[in-house]
Order: C-alpha cells, then structure tokens, then sequence
C-alpha cells in the first residue's frame, strides 16, 4: 500500500476471502462458468452480444476439447468432472491446446490453479454514438452481470464486468457537469468583467442577458434537433460563453461610450452597432 501513514507488522502472506478458495476445478464452479458462457451465446442476448463467435470462454473451449475426444477421449460427456480429473484435463488443455484464452495462474500451487479467469465477448454497444445509448448498455450488462453472480460459488466474490466504453461514459459524464459548471462560472466572470469596464450595472446586467441567452437558444437548438450532450457538445457549450461575450460586450462599451453625447438611447444603440 502507498499509504505512508499504514504499517503492517509481520511476514508477507495471502489475504484471501472467507470461504473464497479460487478453486475452479470444483465441479459446482465448473457448472457456474458453464452456465454464463451458455448464457451469453443465448438467444435472449442477440440485442446486446456482436456474434457467438466473438465470445472468448475459456471453460467453453475445454468442455468442447473434452467431448471432442481431448484427454485421451476419457471423458466425452463433457464437464463437470471430479476435481482431480478435471485438474488433469485442464493442465493437458492448457498444454496442448489453449492459446488465447484470459486466464492466470498462482505460482506457489504445485499444480496448476487458476488465480483469476475472464469472459470476454464483443457487444453491440456503439462506443462512438450516443452516450445515453452507451449509458443504457452499461446499465443492462450491469444489471445481467449482478444477476448471474448473486447465487455463483465463493470464486465469484468480487468479479466485475468492464469494458473500454464504460471508460468513455465516465468520461461524458465528467464532461457534462463541467460544462455546464463552466457555464455558470462563466457567466458570473462576464457579469463581473462588463461591470467593472462599464460601470453601468444595468447595461452589466443586460448585456449579460443577452449572452446566457444565447446559452439558452444554442441548448434549445440542440434540444431540438435531436443532439445529447456527448464530448464535442459538451466542450462547444464550455467554448460558447466566450464566443457570446465577445460582440455583446463591444456593443455594450460602445454604447456606453456615447453617454457624454447629445443623443438618444436610440441613436446611441445604433451608433454602438455601426462601430462594432
């Protein structure tokens, strides 16, 4: 641990779950990974899953080597298998055939033991489209993935399910309350620079109306067309006070300017206009 203010005294050692032995050979937690694996290559999951062929399990893969003839044909009804069987057919596996699939060992066992295991799949998901989409994706793998492991084996304590557009959520999100906190600071900063260079507080003031409402008509532009606020819209809304103040603020010292002349609010407004 980083934490400088943590101290642990005594020799280094495993710190493991209560109960949580990592132990996929037995057969209960074959039966597990079995039925996820099945339950992603389903038809409930055609909506979410790309295609059964981009499922990466690695307990799949030597279930079908084993029915298939793998292990000295011993054993063609397939997993489960009593733990030290199994131990053996999956050493074999892993010796002869496995060449991809996400799985790591611990080095002190004396045979081979899993430490960690992973199912990867590709999903329909469109990382590059809308973030409400993404967010409903991540929402329903959640969801699925807390399902499925709420009665799993102790090896199930603490899985997660991830992906790389999760990431981009986070970071959507993240944008989006900036953007409008950046708004609102933004408008605060405007009220107080035009007032400082005016030393008018009704021209400040109305000046500022008119930059939060171009603020106001660019989101129901949006609104309307049918945008949600992603990345590129999320920095143009941080981006559009100070493409706002920038005219606005010429008319207003522009008509200030003129208040030593003999001329009318009118006159004055349009000779602000004609030197802007």
């Amino acid at each position: 641990n980083t934490d400088k203010q943590l101290h642990y005294d005594g020799d280094p050692v495993w710190l493991d779950v209560p109960s949580a032995s990592y132990d996929f050979a037995n057969p209960r937690s074959q039966v597990f990974l079995l039925d996820l694996c099945d339950a992603l290559k389903s038809s409930d999951m055609v909506p979410y899953v790309r295609s059964n062929a981009s499922e990466n399990c690695w307990i799949s893969d030597v279930d079908a080597w084993i029915r298939g003839g793998g292990f000295g044909d011993a054993h063609r009804a397939g997993l489960p298998l009593p733990v030290e069987e199994f131990r053996d057919a999956f050493g074999a596996y892993m010796r002869e055939v496995n060449t991809h699939s996400i799985i790591g060992f611990k080095d002190e066992c004396a045979d081979a033991c899993v430490a960690y295991s992973a199912v990867s799949v590709v999903t329909t998901t469109n990382r590059e489209g809308n973030a409400l989409d993404v967010k409903h994706a991540h929402d329903f793998w959640s969801s699925w993935f807390a399902a499925r492991i709420v009665d799993g084996p102790p090896e199930t304590i603490g899985a997660f399910q991830s992906s790389d557009s999760w990431v981009l959520l986070d970071t959507v999100s993240e944008l989006k309350g900036g953007a409008l906190l950046t708004v609102a600071y933004s408008m605060v900063m405007a009220l107080c620079i035009l007032l400082l260079c005016t030393g008018n507080l009704r021209c400040a003031l109305l000046a500022t109306w008119c930059i939060a409402s171009v603020v106001m008509y660019f989101g129901a532009f949006m609104y309307l067309r049918g945008w949600s606020l992603g990345i590129i819209e999320a920095i143009c809304v941080q981006i559009l006070v100070g493409l706002a103040i920038d005219p606005i603020s010429h008319v207003t010292l522009c008509y200030v300017a003129t208040r030593r002349t003999a001329m009318t609010k009118d006159e004055r407004a349009l000779s602000a206009l004609q030197a802007v």
